[in-house]
């Protein structure tokens, strides 16, 4: 689970438009006080006439309710020893499936059945395991007494499992559908791994990434026809009953070291066969929608489904970082994403795809002046490389020795020296601090780089979380802060690089240092960004971090929004600080300490989505914000904001 929701939204007119559904909303994101605030699945009766009923599976609890989501009634489990995992499913027939996981216990934990929602009894088998993670549910729509239960995090060893997960199907006869009630068939065992149908020896085997993807379906017309995702996805036309009639139908490439199955992406999270066809179906994973026409088809035996891809038009990419070239009218502009690599455009053009640089979780880019011909971007865990602009020259230059690296670890090119890189990891398994390479453009694993002495933050956990640098006046004072809270400034950063005292010394939070912007006027003026909820998250200082003032304003308490990132910049003389939040982007151009006042921008396009980070480009007034979930956006700053 990521950020803390904030409740379910209803549509009347086949998703054209929707609204929030107030009894399942109100709770500030800065706590966990509801379990609505998580909310796992949602599904409704079709058999009742008499009532809209819908079912809500929270972390916690399933919800019911019989007037479309005016009210709901706590149907199964609390919110004192709750179940993380949950699901909820209900047949055409009215029954439903309900299922409460963790491996440490929960009120509701176990395999739940209900004829009508509101009594419901136990089905779990005797013969299941003692402890589990998250169970999901596939009902059989062409016999719905079949239902399919996927298990992950089983005890290691437990008879019938594959890399700890498990694969069930139950058959109900009668009655409550416990004991004698049901049928229970164990399956765990046939779960695909390396060497068995055209599963090659790669990306085996079966794994959900700790039950982060995991998606059941079953085809309308043969209940035998299961299609069971996590990783990768697979199809079985006798419901996993062998190993032998498996094959993967999507995600990695079998046969292909991290190579992508077609127009089909890796970590599945739904699917579902197109109403009215037997055959058509739309999977969704962490590339977006893939649909295929088939999904029984065998077309090659790598690649027996053929998939197209549907992730085209509707703007929900999710950006950790975004740069710009910094010369100006310039259209290139790099940004990583989450779990489909780093990408780069040079074009304003909207219709024209960007072109990938580099794959994996995508993380922080910079993009060198055209003399250099170099584009440098990070993925998971502090890989970095560079290309150049024609996407030739792929070369991998992450330090060798760098310890202790964040998962979207940060980098940062001098904008006055090109051949100035700065990059945060440690150089032994107990440090962490500033690597600089004084040879960006020819940099390797081991050319040009050095680990900057007296920058370990003392603290064995901390990880570098941000790098900022001065660009005019003293220009070589390098910022940056950590996990923790720590915050250091670096004198002379491309030569003697004098380090200084934690400048964080106790009136700021220990928190997470999301970002330092520095003034482009000034390198003593510098914002601190913390985006912890339930602390003061902005801080300004105007002596280097000598002393540091908050500048919350009307962001603080607890309804203030999670803060990201901030740049500083000025147009025509006037200040302009702009921040990115977790509901968007807001300004001001007064710092006022406790009374800022912060004005939401660019409300009709943004909105109140995650934003990340901008970049700023003076010479024209270039602006971008990358969002995680609409993409980017540009603007031009001109005139001066009022």
């Amino acid at each position: 689970m990521g950020f803390t929701g904030d409740g379910i939204f209803k549509s009347l007119d086949n998703g054209l438009t929707w609204s929030l559904l107030p009894s399942t909303s109100g709770n500030p994101p800065s706590s966990f006080n509801s379990n609505w605030q998580y909310i796992w699945s949602v599904t409704a009766d079709p058999s009742n006439a008499l009532e809209d009923e819908v079912y809500a599976s929270t972390v916690g609890s399933i919800f019911r309710s019989s007037n479309g989501g005016t009210n709901w009634t706590e149907v199964l489990g609390n919110s004192t020893n709750r179940s993380v995992f949950t699901d909820v499913k209900c047949g055409n027939n009215g029954v439903v499936y309900a299922t409460g996981s963790f491996t440490t216990g929960g009120a509701m934990n176990g395999i739940w059945r209900s004829p009508d929602g509101i009594t419901w009894t136990n089905i779990l088998p005797g013969t299941f395991p003692a402890t589990w993670g998250r169970i999901i549910i596939g009902i059989a729509p062409s016999n719905e007494n079949i239902v399919y239960f996927g298990v992950h995090e089983v005890p290691n060893g437990e008879p019938n499992s594959v890399n700890k997960h498990q694969l069930w199907k139950y058959q109900y006869v009668s009655g409550n559908g416990s004991g004698a009630g049901g049928i229970w068939t164990a399956l765990g065992g046939n779960l695909p791994q390396a060497g068995q149908g055209n599963f090659g020896t790669f990306n085996e085997p079966f794994d959900t990434q700790g039950g982060y993807d995991f998606a059941i379906n079953v085809s309308p017309v043969d209940p035998n026809f299961v299609i069971l995702s996590g990783v990768n996805s697979y199809r079985s036309t006798d419901g996993f009953a062998t190993t032998t009639n498996t094959k993967r139908i999507g995600g990695y490439q079998p046969t292909v070291q991290n190579g992508t199955y077609p127009n089909s992406h890796p970590d599945f999270h739904t699917g579902y066969f197109q109403p009215g066809s037997t055959t058509s179906f739309y999977s969704g994973h962490d590339g977006g929608i893939s649909r295929t026409n088939d999904v029984t088809a065998n077309v090659t035996t790598d690649n027996p489904v053929t998939w197209y891809s549907r992730s085209g038009s509707y703007n929900v990419t999710q950006f950790y970082a975004i740069a710009m070239d910094p010369e100006n009218g310039s259209n290139w502009i790099a940004g990583g994403f989450q779990d489909n690599g780093s990408y780069a455009t040079n074009t304003a053009t909207l219709a024209t795809p960007w072109s990938a640089i580099n794959s994996g979780d995508g993380g922080y880019c910079s993009i060198a002046p055209l003399a250099d011909n170099r584009v440098y971007s990070t993925s998971q865990n502090g890989e970095i490389s560079r290309v150049q602009r024609d996407g030739n020259g792929d070369t991998e230059m992450k330090p060798t020795g760098a310890t202790n690296m964040t998962f979207i670890n940060p980098h940062i090119l001098d904008v006055n020296n090109s051949s100035l890189l700065y990059y945060g990891g440690g150089n032994s398994p107990t440090t962490t601090g500033i690597w600089r390479n004084n040879d960006a453009t020819n940099a390797t694993l081991t050319t040009g780089w050095s680990y900057l002495t007296g920058t370990d933050f003392g603290s064995p956990s901390a990880r570098v979380s941000t790098i900022n640098l001065s660009v005019a006046g003293n220009s070589n004072v390098v910022y940056y802060g950590s996990t923790e809270g720590h915050i250091r400034r670096i004198d002379n950063a491309n030569t003697t690089a004098t380090v200084s005292a934690d400048l964080n010394t106790g009136a700021m939070p220990a928190g997470f240092v999301s970002c330092l912007a520095v003034d482009p006027t000034n390198s003593s003026k510098v914002i601190a960004v913390f985006s912890n909820y339930n602390v003061q998250r902005l801080w300004y200082s105007t002596d280097a971090g000598a002393t540091w003032t908050n500048i919350d304003g009307n962001l603080s308490g607890t309804n203030g929004p999670s803060t990201r990132y901030a740049t500083i910049l000025y147009k025509t003389g006037v200040l302009h600080v702009f921040l990115a939040t977790s509901t968007g982007v807001y300004f001001t151009n007064v710092i006022n300490g406790a009374s800022t006042v912060w004005t939401q921008e660019a409300v009709t396009s943004i909105g109140n989505v995650v934003t990340v980070m901008f970049d700023y480009r003076s010479s024209d007034n270039t602006f971008v914000a990358a969002t995680h979930g609409r993409g980017s956006f540009s603007t031009i700053i001109n005139p001066a904001l009022p």
